[in-house]
């Protein structure tokens, strides 16, 4: 706080809303569907070793088949060598990487997913699981 010239008085508080993750119970069973259906399916989030601990705790990775953690992977999203390294860990080869599908809130890392080949949608969360199924039938995931 002190190098960002931020009120040192309000770290309490910083630190509450750094640990606030809520659970989207409709995003979770989106997941679940597609998992049913045979798909493989990831996490890859931004964090840093505390939010990550956070998210395990919440049971983040019981949820999906692998979790890249951007702290693990010493790379973070936008940059296109996150999305490099994830393709390696799933033994995906660059020309196939289109069989990838990426969802996320931000724009520049949907560009940069897109980038690297993958299939990259954006996904608004204010418009909820039913959007989410819409936009994973509009590429063909099974299981929505």
């Amino acid at each position: 706080l002190r190098a960002r010239g931020l009120d040192e008085g309000r770290v309490d508080e910083l630190a509450d809303l750094w640990d606030n993750i809520e659970v989207d119970e409709d995003a979770w069973q989106v997941v679940r569907d597609v998992r049913a259906a045979g798909i493989t399916t990831c996490l890859a989030t931004n964090q840093q070793e505390h939010r990550k601990g956070l998210m395990l705790d919440l049971g983040y990775a019981d949820l999906v088949d692998t979790a890249f953690f951007s702290c693990d992977l010493r790379a973070a999203k936008p940059d296109p060598e996150y999305f490099e390294r994830i393709l390696v860990h799933l033994g995906i080869e660059p020309r196939d990487a289109a069989r990838v599908v990426f969802l996320d809130d931000v724009e520049a890392n949907v560009e940069a997913a897109a980038s690297v080949g993958l299939t990259a949608l954006h996904h608004d969360p204010d418009t909820g699981a039913a959007n989410l199924r819409a936009l994973l039938r509009s590429v063909g995931v099974p299981g929505v």
